[in-house]
Parts: C-alpha cells; sequence; structure tokens
C-alpha cells in the first residue's frame, strides 16, 4: 500500500508541476504485445523457454505527456516435460513525448495475477503474485 502512495504523489506531482507544449490536449494509445523473452528459474537451475506469449495496454495520455495505462498478459508454454500458464494484470505510468513519431518510457505495479504449473497431471497454482514492468516504446500515428 506504501509504494501505491508514492505512485500517486508522484502522478499529482508530475501533473501539476510543469506543462509541456502538446498539439493535442490529450491522447488514447493501445498497444498489442508482439514477442516477449521470458526465463524461467526452479530451485538453483534456470532456463530458457519460448513461451506463447500475448497481451494489450491501453492508456491515456495528457497534454504534458504523463500516461497513466493498464496492461494484461499471457504467457504459455512447456519446458522439461512441465506446462506453465501465466497471466497477470497491471497499472502503469508513463511520459510521452513527441508527436508524428513519439518514444514513450513508464513502469508497470502488478496489481492481480495467476501461475498455473502442470507436473505428472497435478496442477499447481499461485497463492499470491507481485511484480514490476519498465517499458519503452517507439510509435507512429496510423490515424
Amino acid at each position: 500500500m506504501h509504494s501505491f502512495r508514492i505512485i500517486i504523489l508522484t502522478v499529482l506531482i508530475l501533473l501539476t508541476g510543469f506543462y509541456a507544449a502538446a498539439d493535442e490536449v490529450w491522447r488514447l494509445r493501445y498497444s498489442a504485445l508482439i514477442s516477449a523473452e521470458n526465463e524461467i528459474t526452479r530451485s538453483s537451475s534456470s532456463s530458457s523457454a519460448e513461451l506463447s506469449t500475448s497481451g494489450h495496454s491501453g492508456s491515456f495520455v495528457f497534454a504534458n505527456g504523463i500516461g497513466l495505462g493498464y496492461s494484461a498478459a499471457k504467457a504459455n508454454g512447456n519446458l522439461e516435460d512441465i506446462s506453465y500458464k501465466f497471466k497477470n494484470n497491471s497499472l502503469d505510468l508513463s511520459y510521452t513525448t513527441g508527436s508524428s513519431f513519439s518514444f514513450t518510457l513508464g513502469a508497470g505495479r502488478m496489481i492481480n495475477g495467476r501461475g498455473e504449473i502442470i507436473l505428472n497431471g497435478v496442477d499447481y497454482v499461485t497463492e499470491s503474485v507481485s511484480g514490476e514492468s519498465i517499458f519503452l516504446n517507439l510509435g507512429i500515428p496510423f490515424f
């Protein structure tokens, strides 16, 4: 809960502390996850696996470049006869600059998720999840 308060305070300071000139008053952004790098660590061993990934995110970008968003991602795959399934949702805070070619840098905090492992026909499910993300997007407008 403490980190959520820090995020809210940071957003308020950034929204009221400066104003960057922009052509639009606000922007809506949608992104689709097209690739991901995954590594699975079990005990002290670490293995890389090609997991099937999918996901999307949407964000509302204010005129000063600060954006608030929501992301959802899924990953499925197999490694050493073990089936893995992961789902997560996060809230994102970002900064976007540029209009005809944009650059976005941001961070996200997981708000809920689920991990499932199937080993020898037995399902094991996570009891709790936590995580953070850092992202960088380059973009051009389509319309």
